[in-house]
């Protein structure tokens, strides 16, 4: 299998709170994609996330959120581990992004027409329903000649 999942500090552009969005970054082939986590952070809390000491031992009251938030975070990451190694060499994005739905994880959501239409095909076709998937495609080459 060649998917990897990590947590990603995003740096580029801070919240209106001065903190940075945590993401979760999955890697398939090269290619990355981020998926939101609901939660921010300073890059000094940020590091202290990541450490290995604060999974370990008594930890003070003003890192316990911390180390909840790294539980947390923590499930999530094996969530999408298993979606992934569930797919194993079948792995595509918009699989990827169904099975995620599917067990409660977080989703791309672009608002984008021709995105939906393009996973829904894919997925009747992983499921062998060939005619379904003709319709969806056929209903989304109308919206686009439209």
């Amino acid at each position: 299998m060649d998917v990897s999942v990590a947590l990603y500090h995003d740096t580029r552009r801070a919240l209106k709170d001065g903190r940075f969005p945590i993401r979760i970054r999955v890697t398939h082939r090269g290619y990355q994609r981020y998926y939101k986590t609901g939660y921010s952070l300073d890059p000094e809390e940020f590091e202290i996330l990541i450490s290995t000491e604060i999974l370990k031992g008594k930890v003070t009251k003003a890192l316990k959120p911390l180390r909840e938030m790294r539980k947390k975070l923590d499930e999530r990451i094996t969530n999408f581990n298993q979606c992934a190694s569930g797919l194993k060499a079948s792995f595509t994005w918009n699989r990827f992004n169904s099975m995620l739905a599917k067990e409660g994880g977080t989703m791309i959501k672009s608002g984008k027409v021709y995105e939906y239409f393009d996973r829904k095909v894919e997925e009747l076709e992983a499921y062998e329903k060939i005619g379904t998937a003709d319709s969806y495609r056929y209903a989304r080459n109308k919206f686009k000649e439209f």
